[in-house]
């Protein structure tokens, strides 16, 4: 069986970040909206 990309589109509703500041948001903020067809974990480095 062939692994199956990913579906969705971005729903995340991260704040305003300022010009050269530091931004911090996490990898699930980043997957929100998103399903794995295999329904395998996902895994961010």
């Amino acid at each position: 069986m062939t692994n199956q990309i990913p579906r969705g589109s971005p729903t995340a509703k991260l704040n305003s970040g300022k010009f050269n500041a530091p931004y911090k948001f996490t990898s699930s903020d980043l997957l929100q909206g998103f399903s794995d067809a295999d329904n395998n974990p996902y895994k961010s480095f």
